[in-house]
């Protein structure tokens, strides 16, 4: 399945968790554009917790950065409480392990080589046993400028 990279963030674009999945209540507030991405301020019962890009039309995927670092999740059919996988830049696989975020949502926290790894990358192949999904991560440098300006903004 190919996506826009920041698909990954589409937790952000229609963001609202059901109180079933947790007591508060998640809106995204627009922050801006970059590369055909919109970059969101995320908003926990109206108060700031990070920031994340979304691509238009693409399935759930988010890249997000708050004061814990930078994030990948996506939506997955994997089960429990870890997936173990690979990230594939631009043909160069290194296995990972993704935890499960919430139900059907899972991801990790990128290390500051796998960032610098993507925002030179072109694309980005996310896999698990129970998935594969295929991103264009190309001009993603642009998308985390404009993340972490977000988060400049939205933290003080």
């Amino acid at each position: 399945m190919n996506v826009s990279l920041l698909a990954l963030a589409a937790v952000a674009g229609a963001l609202v968790i059901s109180p079933a999945a947790s007591a508060q209540q998640f809106k995204a507030k627009k922050f801006g554009e970059a590369n055909g991405w919109t970059i969101n301020a995320i908003l926990a019962d109206g108060q700031y917790t990070n920031c994340g890009a979304v691509a238009p039309g693409a399935a759930y995927a988010a890249l997000e950065k708050s004061i814990e670092g930078w994030t990948l999740t996506f939506a997955s059919k994997a089960k429990g409480d870890k997936a173990k996988g690979s990230l594939d830049i631009d043909g160069k696989a290194t296995n990972v392990s993704f935890d499960q975020f919430e139900p059907g949502k899972y991801g990790l926290f990128l290390k500051p080589a796998q960032k610098k790894a993507l925002q030179a990358g072109k694309a980005l192949t996310v896999k698990t046993a129970a998935d594969e999904i295929k991103l264009s991560i190309d001009g993603l440098s642009a998308v985390t400028r404009k993340v972490e300006e977000c988060v400049k903004t939205n933290s003080q």
